[in-house]
């Protein structure tokens, strides 16, 4: 990969970060998949085959679920830290970006 295909990358990196905020999501390796666990947000759970589409569908569901709390006039909760999170020997923690316009934030 040369230099201009690195920073094409970055700048793509930082253009999906940019105005949102990063909720973590445990994805748990099952016998076929990958279950998917929010930890801050504990009544929504999704799966995935692979580890890629798994982090697909994390961001994907992870926001319709957000937009479906505020349009119910449902705070959202800021994202919590890694540190809260305790991880069982088949899950890996992930951080997926979603977008939460600022006042509906607890």
């Amino acid at each position: 990969m040369g230099l201009l295909e690195k920073q094409r990358g970055k700048c793509e990196i930082v253009e999906e970060l940019k105005d949102k905020l990063l909720y973590y999501a445990i994805f748990q390796k099952q016998e076929i998949g990958f279950g998917i666990d929010y930890p801050i947000f504990n009544k929504l759970f999704s799966f995935g085959n692979t580890t890629e589409e798994a982090y697909e569908t994390a961001k994907k569901e992870l926001q319709e679920y957000i937009n479906k709390l505020i349009a119910k006039g449902i705070k959202i909760p800021r994202p919590e830290t890694a540190g809260e999170i305790e991880l069982k020997a088949n899950q890996s923690l992930h951080l997926i970006p979603v977008k939460v316009p600022g006042d509906n934030l607890e």
